[in-house]
């Protein structure tokens, strides 16, 4: 029952197994890339792989070449000493994209270890091997290619990562993961853009909803979120900024605000807001976002509607509130 179990969560996923007949929902992307699920070494384990049968392969292919680059901002999911201390933590949060400074410091740390031995192999893992790991994943193959004097694109190097992990489907799906993989692309191809991401700027945010009145029912609210992410010693965390949520009537309930949303021309039109954070995460209704960083969009943003993530990073959005949301700063 429980390996039907674990087989049911890996589906869309390709397995491996080994010569001793142990699965695991594992793939090899290249032969020194691999992105597995997260293992466990708890109560988990009856439909999460245990972190035992993880190493066991790793040890067995590759001998002590090895290291653990783990995703997961939801804990790790066992414990270091259970991997023989050979793992690197760079934790976000599930469904979201990582901050570009995560994304650039975890590339950096998988090409320096397999640059100390040409046997080193490196694993990635989030918690369903999917979303977290094919963007970074993604983001180390346009990295080494352009170390050897080539460019992969964005839809290139995840057809790779789709064949090489997916059975069915593309492997990173989020817009806001895509979207920081082109930001990557422009970093590594123009030089304009390599700057020091450790720099963390003040900046004033002005929002608009565009043409949301003519979508939105006045009985139905809208609650607007404005988040990003602070840097910490391990990977980052989620911190909140600001709310603002639509009446009936137009006018706003305020939360961490004096001022009211404005409607000019169909528009809402937020107040402005000052905020040091450079990776910002617009939310509609607490379940449809997007991520953006403030250094690539040159002073102003714009979201269509149909390119917002949806429920879980999902393309389900409900019906359509407004034609985009507008980002400016300065």
């Amino acid at each position: 029952m429980i390996p039907l179990i674990r087989s049911i969560v890996s589906a869309p996923k390709k397995s491996y197994i080994s010569e001793d007949n142990v699965r695991f929902d594992l793939s090899y992307v290249t032969s020194r890339l691999i992105v597995s699920s997260g293992p466990s070494s708890s109560f988990w384990k009856f439909y999460r792989y245990p972190v035992t049968d993880l190493v066991e392969i790793l040890n067995k292919n590759h001998g002590d070449n090895w290291m653990i680059w783990n995703l997961r901002g939801e804990g790790m999911g066992y414990l270091p000493e259970e991997v023989d201390g050979k793992v690197q933590w760079f934790p976000f949060p599930d469904h979201q994209a990582p901050s570009f400074q995560l994304l650039k410091e975890c590339v950096e740390s998988i090409h320096h270890f397999l640059s100390l031995n040409p046997d080193n192999v490196a694993l990635i893992h989030c918690k369903a091997g999917k979303g977290r790991s094919g963007t970074l994943c993604c983001g180390y193959m346009m990295f080494e290619s352009n170390f050897k004097g080539s460019t992969l694109t964005v839809e290139e190097v995840n057809e790779v990562y789709s064949d090489k992990r997916m059975r069915i489907g593309k492997g990173v799906t989020i817009k806001s993961q895509l979207r920081y993989l082109e930001y990557w692309h422009q970093y590594l191809t123009q030089p304009k853009y390599q700057l020091d991401f450790k720099v963390i700027p003040q900046v004033e945010l002005s929002i608009s909803l565009k043409n949301a009145v003519s979508y939105t029912d006045q009985r139905l609210k809208l609650i607007i979120d404005v988040e990003g992410y602070e840097e910490r010693y391990k990977g980052v965390r989620l911190i909140h900024f600001h709310s603002f949520k639509t009446s009936p009537s137009y006018g706003t309930e305020k939360t961490h605000s004096s001022s009211e949303i404005i409607v000019k021309d169909h528009d809402f039109i937020l107040p402005l807001i000052n905020i040091k954070c450079q990776d910002i995460k617009i939310s509609i209704n607490k379940f449809m976002f997007c991520w953006f960083n403030i250094y690539f969009e040159q002073g102003k943003f714009e979201c269509f509607f149909e390119s917002l993530d949806g429920f879980k990073g999902t393309n389900n959005l409900g019906i359509k509130l407004f034609d985009s949301v507008i980002v400016s700063y300065r």
